[in-house]
């Protein structure tokens, strides 16, 4: 499954599909936030965001350890911008907010960072 991963990184070669693959299938545990397991775009999101931070460090792919900094990151990325859709009004309580994140999250291509810029306009 193509993951669109930056091509600045290697893109989608069949050597970062395969860790993503390993990566995605990896238990991950529960978010602390809603108490409920990863969802599969978020442990997409957590992995793109760990393989981006390994090609930079020019880390071993061959071992698949996710970074407890990352799903921090990736947790509180979601969740300020579900706060910010409550407060803006755009949603009844933060449960939505937090549905429609991840899918703000599946249309950005699970890029945290892109969620960001668009969450702005």
């Amino acid at each position: 499954m193509p993951y669109g991963v930056d091509k600045k990184i290697g893109g989608d070669s069949p050597e970062n599909d395969a860790w993503m693959e390993r990566c995605v299938g990896s238990d991950f545990g529960t978010n602390k936030r809603t108490g409920k397991p990863y969802t599969k775009g978020e442990k997409i999101a957590i992995c793109k965001t760990q393989l981006r931070k390994h090609k930079e460090k020019n880390s071993s792919l061959d071992i698949i350890e996710i970074d407890p900094e990352v799903i921090a990151s990736i947790e509180d990325g979601i969740y300020n911008y579900a706060l910010r859709l409550t407060k803006s009004g755009r949603v009844k309580n933060l449960s939505d907010a937090l549905d429609y994140s991840s899918l703000m999250l599946e249309k950005a291509n699970y890029n945290i960072d892109y969620l960001w810029m668009i969450s702005k306009g």
